[in-house]
């Protein structure tokens, strides 16, 4: 796997692990009790699911790219998790929000200079 590949499969480890904790969250919001109800949630067994592959895809980025570049990458799941509660779970943007995303992407701006 090229170092560029192994990049982006790391950001979408990043954007699948974000909508696994999004899609937990919805299935929290349901009235039903006990862990065989949720069992059968497909949002509770979808987050389980995409949990599942978030460590196989990592797997094969570390072998192709430094553990410290694959990790900082990570740090963009906060970014994601903020963007898809707000689209998904209408939660709000305030300016402490924003300028968090916006300090993540700058620290890994000048990460990888």
């Amino acid at each position: 796997m090229s170092p560029l590949l192994a990049s982006a499969a790391g950001l979408l480890v990043a954007l699948l692990s974000a909508c696994a904790q999004v899609l937990f969250k919805l299935s929290s919001l349901s009235a039903q009790r006990g862990i065989l109800a949720k069992l059968r949630d497909p949002r509770f067994t979808g987050g389980i699911l995409l949990f599942a592959v978030c460590p196989l895809i990592s797997y094969f980025v570390l072998k192709a790219i430094d553990y410290s570049l694959y990790y900082a990458l990570t740090a963009l799941s906060h970014v994601c998790i903020v963007l898809l509660s707000r689209v998904f779970l209408h939660e709000g943007m305030d300016k402490w929000k924003a300028s968090g995303i916006g300090l993540i992407i700058a620290g890994l701006i000048v990460y990888h200079l």
